[in-house]
């Protein structure tokens, strides 16, 4: 078992690293569906909501102990009020730069700039 960056694993990071830890490129994706409703009450409106977004992204190992990436993402959201035709929708567009590096001793550095 080698340590490579802040993981501990048999195969070094996961396997996609190369003999020195750095070149290993990893594509990740993550999205999210909710939807749903309430009924009307005392003091609030009926309303009922979608949301979907879709997030992609690529990361590159420098070092063994520095690596980096981009994410992009897109999501929208429309929500229904009550029974008078309320609407309201949003979309939203995100691009993201990110770094982790680990010094040792238990300490990890991350960034996000977006």
């Amino acid at each position: 078992m080698r340590q490579c960056g802040g993981c501990r694993a048999p195969d070094g990071c996961n396997g996609s690293a190369g003999a020195s830890g750095t070149g290993a490129v990893g594509i990740w994706t993550a999205g999210v569906i909710r939807f749903g409703d309430q009924n009307a009450g005392l003091n609030n409106q009926s309303y009922e909501f979608e949301s979907e977004g879709i997030t992609i992204g690529a990361d590159y190992r420098f070092s063994p102990n520095f690596a980096a990436g981009l994410g992009i993402g897109f999501g929208r959201d429309t929500v229904d009020i009550g029974k008078n035709g309320s609407r309201s929708r949003g979309e939203a567009k995100t691009v993201a730069l990110y770094a982790s590096y680990p010094p040792g001793s238990g300490i990890l550095i991350d960034g996000l700039v977006g």
